[in-house]
């Protein structure tokens, strides 16, 4: 069920995506298509992941859950050309000190767990 859906939903949502790099690109104003296509695939994406999540159906949750991360992502790139360059390096810089803490975080436990195995001979 999860290609169908998700199939069904690229469409709009390269469409949305066209639509502000458009605007990103040639600094239009969005217009109110663009809004209803916003709205409505916000809405099918939520209706799909909580049907999916109660009725404990994959398929509808991750197309849902696809959905509604990629209408975030589009957003939260249109508001990145309101901020200042520094707000991004700062961003990435917590995105890196983050995956950094959990990759030592995981060697930690792997270590731990091959001293144990070594242990039990």
């Amino acid at each position: 069920m999860a290609p169908a859906l998700t199939a069904a939903l690229l469409p709009p949502l390269l469409w949305v995506f066209g639509d502000a790099a458009d605007r990103w690109w040639y600094s239009e104003t969005s217009g109110t298509d663009y809004q209803v296509r916003v709205v409505g695939l916000v809405a099918v994406g939520v209706v799909l992941a909580v049907l999916g999540a109660r009725e404990r159906l994959a398929g509808p949750f991750f197309a849902g859950i696809l959905a509604l991360s990629s209408i975030v992502l589009i957003q939260l790139i249109e508001l990145g050309r309101f901020l200042p360059q520094w707000v991004s390096f700062a961003v990435a810089g917590v995105l890196l000190v983050a995956a950094g803490a959990r990759w030592e975080w995981v060697r930690g436990i792997s270590v731990r767990g091959s001293r144990w195995v070594r242990q039990l001979r």
